[in-house]
């Protein structure tokens, strides 16, 4: 047996190849042995590309050949199907984001795992950037005091596309919501703690020749269980000249915060200010202890550099602790999105 921990990967879309296959390919303590996909050309191509020995169409085959971990980037509505499988077959998983298509699925998947004691993480991947890490410090350490109300806002331009997105298609997934928007409800429960209840507007606005489209948009107005409110507003729909852009401000009794972040373009960059009550606004530089050796302007950095996504998993699985975030967290995350689209289909605020 090797000392690397023998992963195994489903799914090759572009995501897999921008993110999980750099990250897996850089951290010394694994070993990509086996990947799958429904198109086995494409299959065949990435497995000679990156020098992985075994390539499979079906995923039950690649779960018995001898791998230790499994990382799932499959469409959400296989998400349930695949992790179960690969739990029955004694293997740590990382499971893509959102965990399923709905809370009894998500919750299913982490008392499995719970009972079989293997390691699992959902990847949010933004909870690791720098920045966002940084911000998270400096609430919990009071910067702003006790947090009334906070704004995150997600914004991707995919939408306003004819071509068929697995994404957009309300019988495999949950639209920009679960794409974009369980980004930002991760982020706002990792930072503000536990919503309570949400009232949301998540409609259809760009037309698809799909029979069941889901959402591109979508705007949630969250109470927190702390007594703070908070807005989470996402589409696809924005024209920009970059691959996305999120924005975190929070405001409390004795400062506010901001982060925005331009992903890739003309604009990439990062903008970080905060004011203290009675003081002028100022910019935040993010200590340079927080990147180590990475590039401030490569946001793919911490995935191939430092202890995050599939490369925190590892460490996780070689160093015999719990990865964060986890199912837990996924689960926390589902509880949300089921209420979002509850509250947009009953046109009513919903507990969570």
């Amino acid at each position: 047996m090797s000392d690397r921990v023998q992963v195994g990967i489903i799914g090759t879309s572009w995501w897999t190849e921008l993110m999980f296959l750099p990250s897996l390919e850089s951290h010394p303590g694994a070993e990509i042995v086996a990947i799958c996909g429904r198109d086995g050309e494409r299959t065949g191509a990435l497995a000679r590309k990156h020098n992985i020995p075994k390539a499979f169409t079906a995923y039950p085959e690649l779960l018995k050949s001898g791998i230790e971990a499994v990382v799932i980037a499959a469409p959400d509505d296989l998400h349930h199907e695949m992790t179960l499988s690969a739990i029955a077959a004694g293997l740590h998983v990382l499971c893509e984001k959102p965990m399923a298509l709905g809370t009894g699925d998500a919750a299913e998947m982490l008392a499995r795992a719970n009972e079989a004691g293997i390691k699992h993480m959902v990847p949010f991947t933004w909870h690791w950037q720098p920045h966002f890490q940084h911000l998270k410090s400096l609430v919990d350490d009071k910067f702003v005091g006790r947090p009334l109300r906070a704004e995150f806002r997600f914004v991707g331009g995919s939408g306003p596309s004819a071509d068929y997105q697995w994404r957009m298609d309300a019988a495999r997934a949950t639209g920009a919501l679960g794409d974009l928007g369980s980004h930002m409800i991760h982020m706002a429960q990792w930072l503000m703690g536990p919503i309570s209840s949400v009232m949301a507007d998540a409609p259809v606005l760009f037309r698809r020749e799909i029979a069941q489209p889901a959402n591109d948009t979508a705007h949630l107005i969250v109470r927190f269980a702390s007594g703070a409110q908070g807005i989470i507003d996402v589409t696809t729909l924005t024209h920009q000249d970059c691959a996305c852009s999120m924005s975190v401000g929070i405001d409390g009794e004795d400062g506010s915060v901001e982060v925005e972040h331009v992903v890739l373009g003309p604009r990439d960059g990062l903008r970080f200010v905060a004011t203290q009550r009675g003081g002028a606004t100022e910019t935040i530089v993010v200590p340079d202890a927080r990147y180590g050796e990475m590039d401030r302007k490569d946001f793919m950095a911490p995935f191939t550099k430092a202890s995050a996504g599939a490369r925190h998993f590892i460490d996780a699985i070689q160093g015999g602790f719990r990865p964060e975030p986890g199912f837990e967290a996924g689960v926390e995350v589902q509880k949300v999105l089921d209420a979002a689209l509850r509250s947009h289909r009953e046109r009513r605020w919903v507990d969570v």
